[in-house]
């Protein structure tokens, strides 16, 4: 069996990451993998090894020019299923049906909120040339139900976490070296995040909570890693509230584990999320997690089992929970242990890749 994975963003998020995880999975299996990616994708050095990679310009979804090529690329290597991880990809896929009508397409739908209603977006998300959608949660299989999209064409494939990667990292020494690097006491409570600076992380409710927090003269910083278009307005709120001394903005950072296991708290005020990977990576972590009642999120975050929930654009109901999980220690073992044990039964690399690879064997079967 051949597949052709295509991947069209140039920065490496939560998408490319399970990507990773699926092609280093399906290494020991007897499927052919090859990926199309951007020239300047940060995939490129991130996936080498683990499949054949094509490298050409997608500018868009319809990119006629590039779809001729993948086109040839996939007649001289005997494709047969076409996987879209992203939505450009998947207007890609459409294309590459129309070029090579013998392969199977799949789709991988990773954020919970419904395709626009125009005409375009309904003939690209109600396509019969769709063989599957994969929904990394239950939450985004119901959006594409409502959609329109015959659930005898959905699956559900959860997103999934290596618990494995922060078991050799020390967490002492980490927390060591970040209150060092910024001059903070040892003893401080540090809630963080990484993820991208967009509107869909809900970054300015955190900011909002944080300064609730400093009314309340908790002993607290918050560390945000990661870059993108709201930096300059984040940072201007910041300055506003007064948090200075409270907030700090690492920008893009490689070790996110290490960054991980420094902290006690992880804070996700998310306003959509179609399932959270980094929820996963917060329990794999070890950390306690307050994070907002959206999308996937309550598939992972269980409210007062495997952490504490308020709702969106919320900050008041965020410092409370917050404030909860600074001061109540047993709370945040016994969230983070329940977490752990959901993670583990629910969001396997193993299931996810038996997931991936039964959805792929029932195509070619069909």
């Amino acid at each position: 069996m051949r597949i052709l994975h295509i991947d069209t963003e140039l920065t490496w998020r939560g998408g490319e990451n399970q990507l990773r995880l699926l092609l280093n999975g399906l290494k020991g299996t007897d499927l052919e993998n090859h990926v199309a990616l951007r020239p300047g994708s940060l995939a490129i050095e991130r996936l080498r090894g683990l499949a054949q990679q094509i490298v050409l310009p997608m500018r868009g979804g319809f990119d006629l020019f590039a779809a001729r090529q993948l086109a040839n690329y996939c007649k001289s290597k005997k494709i047969d299923i076409i996987d879209a991880h992203t939505s450009n990809g998947h207007a890609m896929g459409l294309l590459l049906r129309h070029f090579c009508p013998g392969t199977r397409l799949v789709v991988h739908r990773r954020v919970d909120y419904a395709p626009h209603r125009g005409l375009l977006n309904r003939r690209k998300y109600l396509s019969p040339k769709v063989d599957r959608y994969v929904a990394i949660s239950h939450a985004i299989a119901n959006v594409l139900t409502q959609y329109g999209v015959p659930a005898a064409r959905l699956e559900v494939v959860r997103s999934a976490i290596d618990p494995a990667i922060y078991e050799h990292i020390d967490a002492v020494q980490a927390r060591r070296e970040l209150t060092q690097s910024f001059g903070l006491d040892f003893g401080t409570m540090l809630i963080g995040n990484a993820s991208a600076l967009t509107d869909q992380k809900g970054y300015e409710v955190l900011l909002d909570a944080a300064a609730i927090l400093k009314r309340q003269g908790e002993n607290f910083h918050v560390f945000i890693a990661g870059d993108g278009p709201l930096m300059s307005d984040l940072e201007c709120q910041r300055q506003t509230l007064g948090l200075a001394h409270h907030v700090t903005f690492l920008g893009f950072i490689k070790e996110v584990p290490t960054f991980l296991r420094a902290l006690d708290i992880l804070a996700v005020p998310s306003h959509f999320e179609g399932l959270g990977t980094i929820l996963l990576d917060g329990l794999a972590a070890g950390l306690a997690v307050a994070a907002t009642a959206v999308g996937g999120i309550p598939e992972v975050i269980m409210p007062e089992v495997t952490g504490l929930l308020s709702a969106d654009g919320d900050a008041d109901g965020l410092a409370l929970n917050l404030t909860r999980l600074l001061h109540e220690h047993d709370l945040r073992k016994r969230l983070n242990a329940a977490g752990r044990a959901h993670i583990d039964a629910e969001f396997s690399v193993g299931a996810m890749i038996a997931g991936n690879l039964d959805v792929y064997q029932k195509l070619l079967r069909s």
